[in-house]
């Protein structure tokens, strides 16, 4: 494939991927015939590895990309060498379809006005014991709210066209300056020599693993296409970011001192859902107080409703887009998923002895353990990670009572908003869809983002399942920086 590209220049590729892509997303059969996935690989391909000796000004564009597409095709149509190689190694094909999902549904997950507004929230609005909006400011010249505004102003741009960061539009906002470019540009951005440093320095050492590695667009979804000029060869990048940037900014460049603060803002945030529908429960409690006396441990939540205990352990985590190896995985996830998971085992080890008083015929109850995380982690309820990284992990520490009845589900923060928002838009309450899932040997399995539009269509419910306050507070923004741009 790099004989394939590096004869054409990437800045006459790159437009012609981005037209593409516009035209690929939401069209089934032309998505078909061009992923996104194999467009955004071609285009890492061209800007990393075109070189102007091999230039033979022979680029024709539709039909020049149609004719690399379909050598593409032709390369990776077998046996894919990857899934082989773990075969020989002993790992099991789930492996494989762990790092086959992350290439693939990255471009296919579309990100919500709630995702934004809820970042809005967190990052503005609520109270943090780190000081989120000097640090941002600090580390990337911008505020937490200018830097939303640039993602949401360069997107509805870059859909359509190159984006010009050597020019404020007319009738932009009074703060926006071409110093407030600059700082975006720092962030988001890419040119060539940079884009090329980075792919070999992150790129993966053993080839057969490079169809399935983060694309650096993710991180920086713009490349320098002239002078001040840049293109986005997939504007979703610019609306993730635009979601988690400045959680993963702060992340890079603060580490722990950030997150293990941020945790407590994130607990905070989830308890707030909570409230929202309070009323499907008897008790709530928080999960530490009912066994301080006990020196054990417990889960961030404890819901009790008339059928179930319902657990709930708050993680403000991710995954890493590492190889999907076994030991990887648990050293990814020891500190967060098992730890979550440990806690919700101990706790209901307590409650199956009595030892907690303020919750009543627990023994009669179903305990279900809800394991939250930041962000999604693909698969996470599959048999695959209980049997080869949690379950090994937890018996390793010597927890092994309840193991094989434990009843677990794991869900990033938008899958809690839908799951909780289905309930606050229909008669339906939690328990009746957590029963659907779990009762279900086909649905216990799916990820809550494939399994809640499915159930809302079952039920003939209004697809509503969104947390209100956080479209409000999307929709505010919006509406303040149009105000501030009239002024």
């Amino acid at each position: 494939m790099r004989k394939a590209v590096r004869q054409h220049d990437w800045r006459k590729m790159l437009p012609i991927i981005h037209q593409r892509i516009q035209q690929v997303e939401g069209n089934v059969q032309l998505e078909r015939q061009t992923p996104i996935h194999m467009l955004m690989h071609i285009a890492k391909w061209s800007a990393q590895y075109y070189n102007k000796f091999y230039d033979k000004d022979n680029f024709q564009g539709w039909n020049t990309l149609a004719k690399i597409c379909n050598k593409y095709h032709d390369v990776f149509s077998g046996e894919d060498p990857l899934l082989f190689y773990l075969r020989q190694e002993g790992f099991d094909v789930v492996n494989f379809l762990i790092m086959l999902g992350r290439q693939q549904f990255v471009y296919q997950k579309e990100i919500l006005s709630t995702e934004i507004g809820r970042t809005i929230y967190l990052f503005t609005e609520m109270p943090c014991k780190f000081n989120i909006k000097t640090s941002f400011e600090t580390v990337s010249n911008l505020t937490p709210e200018e830097f939303i505004s640039l993602c949401l102003i360069t997107w509805s741009h870059a859909k359509e066209n190159p984006v010009d960061f050597g020019v404020v539009p007319k009738g932009s906002a009074s703060w926006l300056s071409l110093e407030k470019f600059k700082a975006f540009v720092k962030l988001m951005t890419f040119n060539e020599q940079i884009f090329r440093e980075h792919c070999k320095k992150n790129d993966p050492k053993n080839s057969m693993y490079a169809l399935y590695w983060k694309s650096p667009f993710e991180e920086k979804p713009f490349i320098q296409y002239d002078s001040s000029i840049y293109i986005a060869p997939f504007p979703g990048f610019i609306l993730k970011r635009c979601a988690y940037g400045i959680y993963d900014i702060l992340k890079s460049h603060y580490h722990n001192d950030f997150t293990e603060l941020f945790g407590g803002t994130f607990e905070n945030y989830v308890r707030e859902l909570i409230e929202m529908i309070k009323g499907q429960f008897i008790n709530i409690f928080k999960g530490e107080p009912l066994v301080k006396s006990q020196n054990a441990k417990a889960p961030d939540f404890v819901l009790v409703t008339l059928k179930e205990i319902i657990l709930l352990e708050v993680k403000s985590t991710e995954m890493d887009r590492a190889v999907a190896k076994d030991e990887l995985l648990k050293q990814n996830l020891r500190d967060n998923v098992i730890k979550g998971i440990n806690q919700c085992m101990s706790f209901t080890k307590i409650l199956g002895d009595g030892s907690i008083s303020q919750i009543k015929d627990a023994k009669s109850k179903r305990i279900i353990s809800l394991i939250v995380s930041f962000k999604h982690i693909l698969f996470a309820n599959t048999p695959f990670y209980w049997d080869r990284v949690f379950k090994p992990s937890l018996e390793k520490e010597g927890i092994t009572e309840f193991i094989d009845n434990f009843e677990y589900q794991i869900l990033d923060i938008t899958e809690l908003e839908c799951l909780f928002g289905i309930t606050l838009h229909s008669s339906i309450n939690i328990s009746e869809i957590l029963a659907a899932k779990l009762d279900s040997e086909y649905e216990k399995v799916n990820d809550f983002e494939t399994f809640l539009p499915r159930y809302i269509e079952e039920k003939n419910l209004v697809k509503k399942y969104h947390i209100p306050k956080m479209v409000d507070k999307f929709e505010k923004f919006v509406e303040d920086a149009k105000a501030n741009m009239a002024h």
